[in-house]
C-alpha cells in the first residue's frame, strides 16, 4: 500500500516536472527572432509567433525575413491556405494596394480615377489614391492596367515617387522613365545585388522580390550618418541628396576642419551664388538646371537654384522635399547665408555593423541562440546584443513575461524589456484582402 502511494507520488511529481519543462524549455526547432523598438527612451523586445509562418516559405529562404516583415505590417498577407506564393508575379492593382496601405489608407474619392478602374473594384480606392498623388501615372490613354504584372523598375519608380523623387544618377540598364528611380534605389541599397537576388529592372517582380524591395525601402537609413554633409539656409535645415563624385568628396574633407558659412547673392532671378573660399575638383558638363539643384561653378563657387539655367557646371546635389514655390520663398531674397557642416554621426549610423538590419523609426531585428535552454536566456542574449550595438538607449529595469508565465528578470540579464510571444502589429478590424 505504501509502495503504491509512493509510486503515485513519484508519477505526479514527474508529471509536474514535465509540465514545468514544457513551460520553460522551447523546442530546438523554434527559431527565436526578436524586434527591438525604441519607445520613449526604453526598448521593447518582442518575439515572433510560431503561427506566423507560411507553409511555402522555409526558414532558410533568402526572402524569409522580408516576407515576415511585410506580413507583420499587414502589407502582404499571402494568397490563402497559409501560402505566400513567393515565385508568383504581382499585379499593378496589388502594388497600388500595398502602397496605399503604407500611406495609411487616406480617404479618397474613387470618382476621378483611371478609365479602366470600376468604382466598385476592390482596388478602386488604391488606384484613385495612386493617380491623385502621382505615385502611379498609368499606361497611356487614361488606363491603369490593373492585371498587368509589375516589373522591378515599375516598383522602385513608385517607391521613388513616394520618397519625393530624390536626385540620383540615372541607371543605364533601365527604361527612360525609371532610370533615375533605379539609380536611386541602388544608391540607397533598396535594390540589392546579392548572391540570392540581383535586381533586374525590366523583369517582372516576383512576390518574394516585392517583399524584399518593400522591406529595404521601409527600413532604409534616413538619419544622418557620420560625415554626411548638412546644409542650412537662413536657419532652415534642408534635405539634400548629394552626388557621388570627387567634388563632393573634397567638400566633405574641407568640412572636417569645421563648418563653412557662405554669403550668397541673387543672380539672374533664378539662383543664389557664393564663394567657397577655396577650389574643389571639377568635372563640368553642360547642364540645364532645375529648382533645387546645387552645383559647383568655376571650381570655387557654390550655386543653389530656385529657377533654371543652362551652363557648364559640376553637379553637387539636389535639395529634396521642397516645392518650387517653397524654394523661391527661401532663396529669392537678399542676405541669404548657407552653412555647410558635417553630421556628428548618430549612434544609428556609427554603431551599425554587418549582419544587423536597421529598422525604420529606431527598430531593429536581433537574433538569439536558436536552441536556448530557457526563453529568458535567449531574450537576455538578444537584449545584450541590442544594448551593445545601440548604446544610445538608456535602459532601466522592469518585469518581463516569459511566454505566458510572468517572472521578475535579473536586471543584469534583461533590462527594459517586455517579452511577448506575438509581435504582429495591430490589424484593422475589417477583413483584409489577401495580397
Amino acid at each position: 500500500m505504501r509502495s503504491e502511494r509512493a509510486f503515485k507520488m513519484r508519477r505526479s511529481f514527474a508529471a509536474l516536472i514535465a509540465l514545468l519543462m514544457a513551460l520553460t524549455v522551447p523546442a530546438c526547432a523554434v527559431r527565436e527572432e526578436f524586434t527591438a523598438e525604441a519607445t520613449g527612451g526604453s526598448m521593447v523586445l518582442t518575439a515572433a509567433s510560431d503561427d506566423d509562418a507560411f507553409s511555402d516559405v522555409s526558414d532558410d529562404a533568402w526572402y524569409g525575413d522580408d516576407v515576415s516583415f511585410v506580413r507583420e505590417r499587414d502589407l502582404m498577407n499571402g494568397v490563402g491556405s497559409g501560402r505566400f506564393a513567393p515565385d508568383d508575379t504581382f499585379t499593378r492593382a496589388q502594388m497600388a494596394t500595398v502602397l496605399y496601405r503604407i500611406a495609411g489608407e487616406p480617404s479618397v474619392s474613387t470618382g476621378d480615377s483611371f478609365t479602366d478602374v470600376a468604382p466598385g473594384a476592390w482596388y478602386a480606392a488604391s488606384a484613385a489614391w495612386a493617380k491623385r498623388t502621382g505615385v502611379i501615372n498609368g499606361v497611356g490613354d487614361g488606363g491603369f492596367a490593373p492585371d498587368m504584372p509589375v516589373t522591378q523598375e515599375m516598383l522602385v519608380t513608385m517607391l521613388w515617387r513616394m520618397a519625393k523623387e530624390p536626385y540620383a544618377e540615372a541607371a543605364l540598364d533601365a527604361s527612360g522613365y525609371a532610370a533615375t528611380a533605379v539609380g536611386w534605389a541602388r544608391a540607397r541599397n533598396i535594390a540589392p545585388a546579392t548572391k540570392d537576388y540581383t535586381f533586374s529592372p525590366r523583369e517582372n517582380a516576383s512576390r518574394a522580390q516585392v517583399a524584399a524591395l518593400l522591406h529595404n525601402y521601409l527600413t532604409r537609413e534616413e538619419t544622418p550618418t557620420m560625415n554626411e554633409i548638412m546644409l542650412t539656409v537662413s536657419g532652415k535645415q534642408l534635405t539634400v541628396e548629394w552626388a557621388d563624385n570627387a567634388s563632393v568628396d573634397a567638400l566633405r574633407e574641407l568640412l572636417k576642419k569645421g563648418p563653412l558659412s557662405v554669403e550668397l547673392s541673387r543672380y539672374g532671378g533664378f539662383e543664389q551664388v557664393g564663394a567657397l573660399g577655396t577650389s574643389l575638383p571639377r568635372s563640368d558638363e553642360q547642364t540645364t538646371t532645375e529648382p533645387g539643384d546645387i552645383v559647383l561653378y568655376s571650381g570655387n563657387q557654390i550655386v543653389m537654384f530656385y529657377g533654371s539655367n543652362s551652363w557648364a557646371y559640376t553637379r553637387l546635389g539636389k535639395i529634396t522635399g521642397m516645392s518650387g514655390e517653397e524654394l523661391t520663398d527661401l532663396l529669392d531674397a537678399g542676405g541669404v547665408t548657407a552653412t555647410l557642416s558635417l553630421a556628428e554621426g548618430s549612434a544609428n549610423g556609427a554603431a551599425r555593423s554587418p549582419g544587423t538590419s536597421l529598422r525604420a523609426r529606431g527598430t531593429w531585428t536581433v537574433r538569439a541562440n536558436p536552441c536556448p535552454t530557457h526563453r529568458f536566456v535567449a531574450s537576455a542574449m538578444a537584449v545584450k546584443y541590442a544594448h551593445e550595438h545601440y548604446p544610445q538607449f538608456q535602459m532601466g529595469n522592469m518585469d518581463c513575461f516569459i511566454t505566458s508565465y510572468p517572472m521578475t528578470c535579473n536586471p543584469d540579464d534583461l533590462v527594459s524589456i517586455k517579452h511577448r510571444r506575438a509581435r504582429r502589429m495591430a490589424r484593422p478590424s475589417h477583413k483584409r484582402r489577401l495580397l
